[in-house]
């Protein structure tokens, strides 16, 4: 058995640092997303603090957390919205039958 590594196959740069090491984190179709991104944030700060040599540590650059709460903040309002417009269309509409 030998050690080894893999041929490089590109280049990540951020800001003003021109060679970075990139990974991204794919959530499993229906997975909720905040118990996600939490249980993440959760292990980076682990790999940080106990795990990783001096030096080493895992920064993250785009965190989803606002967009998700955001979309739910939507759906949300969205879905309250709508329930409150059936609910006046069947009570107006009750109302004319009973009227005529």
């Amino acid at each position: 058995m030998s050690v080894s590594s893999k041929p490089r196959l590109g280049q990540v740069g951020l800001n003003d640092q021109d060679d970075v090491i990139q990974g991204i984190v794919i959530m499993l179709r229906g997975q909720n997303p905040g118990e996600v991104i939490a249980h993440l944030k959760e292990k980076i700060d682990e790999l940080n603090t106990r795990i990783l040599p001096p030096g080493v540590r895992i920064v993250p650059f785009m965190d989803r957390t606002k967009l998700v709460d955001a979309t739910v903040s939507t759906v949300l309002k969205n879905m309250v919205e709508g329930i409150l417009l059936v609910f006046l269309i069947v009570f107006i509409s009750s109302l004319a039958g009973v009227l005529l």
